[in-house]
């Protein structure tokens, strides 16, 4: 897998671990809730906000290959 990939609605993600990517801007829930509906992504799961900006963490798959992409929920 590439090192960096666009993917369509995060924009840039870079390679994490070997199959998964992280998203280095936060992103808006408005972007997370629109993740939901990508053909795409199979799964997304939100971490609470504790202390902090809530995470995602989406199982996806694009061209048979399957991965993983992570960032933080926050953004404006």
């Amino acid at each position: 897998m590439k090192e960096i990939i666009e993917l369509p609605i995060l924009g840039v993600a870079r390679r994490h671990t070997e199959v998964a990517y992280r998203v280095p801007a936060p992103v808006t829930t408005d972007t997370v809730r629109d993740l939901v509906r990508q053909k795409w992504c199979r799964r997304v799961q939100v971490s609470d906000s504790r202390g902090g900006n809530a995470e995602f963490r989406a199982l996806c798959e694009i061209d048979g290959t399957p991965f993983v992409v992570t960032g933080e929920i926050g953004g404006q």
